[in-house]
């Protein structure tokens, strides 16, 4: 009977993941990207009750719609995304990230419900391509051995950034309009 080794001490795991991505700037630099872009689209999940009622003086329904249209975005667009087949990952990523800022700032100008539907929908849909391009690019560039260790890193830091968005979302919603943090997100 062979025995197993023991498994490796958590800061062992999080450590190699650290030093690989640490010897690989590029997949550094996609982490950050990637985290920035979860960080500043957080907002949206603060502030679209707050729009729904305030903003746009609307009820439940207001909300279902602008949540539904964010929800269903992103659901076709993963689809879309899993079906394609892209060789270039780096461009559909950066596309969607730059069509997501540009979303962010027509939500500053926008005063309809059907209009920021439209708009939260196409945010959704940036974050599926985000994230599924992520991933993607994320395992191509991973050498096999590595990825559980970086995968659960970057797992750890891209969840990290959530609650600290959360708390500066509530409290710029406190004394910023919703146009002006839509604005700042987006650029």
């Amino acid at each position: 009977v062979r025995q197993q080794a023991p498994a490796p001490a958590p800061h062992e795991v999080s450590g190699k993941g650290l030093g690989f991505l640490k010897e690989r700037p590029t997949i550094l630099g996609l982490l950050v990207i990637f985290c920035l872009a979860n960080f500043f689209l957080v907002p949206l999940f603060v502030l679209i009750p707050a729009v729904a009622r305030i903003a746009l003086d609307g009820s439940a329904w207001t909300l279902g719609l602008l949540e539904g249209a964010l929800a269903g975005g992103s659901i076709l667009a993963t689809f879309a995304v899993l079906r394609a087949k892209i060789d270039r990952l780096w461009i559909p990523l950066t596309a969607a990230i730059v069509i997501n800022g540009l979303a962010l700032l027509a939500m500053s100008a926008t005063s309809t419900a059907v209009g920021m539907a439209v708009l939260l929908a196409l945010t959704g849909a940036c974050l599926a391509v985000v994230n599924v391009q992520f991933n993607a690019l994320l395992q191509k560039l991973t050498p096999d051995a590595l990825k559980g260790r970086v995968f659960s890193l970057v797992e750890t830091i891209a969840t990290a950034c959530f609650p600290i968005s959360y708390f500066l979302s509530g409290l710029a919603a406190e004394s910023l309009s919703f146009s002006a943090i839509f604005l700042l997100c987006g650029v």
